[in-house]
């Protein structure tokens, strides 16, 4: 019997995330999503509050999920996110880790702003298998409203980077396309060293570590072994810039 696929878009909604949760455990298959132009209660990691002005795009997409791609897939999916976003380098994207993209420190703007967060959760023991919902806030235009103190200076709007104007809801099949992309053969991440900053490195794995630096200069970082397009049995180091 065929999973049952749900797909909604409202204008506002407590958190995404919770509600494709609870979709993937009522047996709600892979291909469902859940998105909103507003959260009065999102959330980010670990269990911190997501501020989810309108403007935005917040998006939870319940993904099948093996094994093997458990320990990377919050990298991989901010990966296929931000070539998606900035497509060759259009603007200065980069991961920093484990779940956030920024955009790199300007002579505009000397610090890191932060432009989308990557929540994932993973479900066992469902009688399908694995299940991961992937959830995603974007910045997409500056609400009119003021951010709580201290955020405004750390956030970074699409709309501003890009120089254009745009609908949040019209950004959804972009970020869709991007959450799914990783389950495809044909794609590979774009290799462009400096395109993390990094903030730290996770711990255990085969993966080869150093730690941020959070004070001065750039830092290295080493990418999962076998990562498409990065990757060597070892681990590979990337140059990248400080951690905000």
């Amino acid at each position: 019997m065929a999973e049952e696929i749900r797909q909604v878009y409202e204008e506002q909604l407590p958190s995404t995330q919770d509600l494709a949760l609870a979709w993937a455990r009522e047996g709600v298959g892979p291909g469902s999503y859940v998105a909103a132009g507003e959260q009065t209660a999102g959330r980010g990691q670990p269990g911190r509050q997501w501020h989810s002005p309108p403007g935005g795009l917040y998006v939870s997409a319940i993904l099948p999920l093996g094994e093997a791609g458990l320990p990377w897939l919050s990298l991989v999916s901010g990966l296929a996110l931000r070539d998606s976003l900035a497509p060759a380098g259009r603007f200065p994207l980069w991961i920093k880790w484990p779940n956030d993209l920024v955009v790199a420190a300007t002579s505009r703007s000397p610090a890191p702003r932060k432009l989308a967060g990557i929540l994932v959760d993973v479900l066992v023991g469902l009688p399908r298998g694995l299940r991961a919902v992937v959830g995603v806030g974007l910045n997409v235009r500056r609400p009119s409203s003021s951010p709580p103190p201290g955020l405004q200076e750390r956030m970074a709007f699409l709309a501003e980077e890009t120089g254009g104007s745009m609908e949040p809801r019209e950004l959804l099949p972009t970020v869709l396309s991007a959450l799914h992309r990783p389950g495809r053969t044909s794609w590979t991440p774009r290799p462009s060293p400096g395109s993390l900053a990094v903030s730290p490195p996770p711990s255990g794995g085969s993966a080869r570590r150093s730690p941020a630096r959070r004070d001065r200069g750039p830092s290295w970082a080493w990418m999962p072994p076998g990562l498409p397009g990065y990757g060597s049995s070892k681990g590979r180091p990337v140059r990248s810039s400080p951690g905000c």
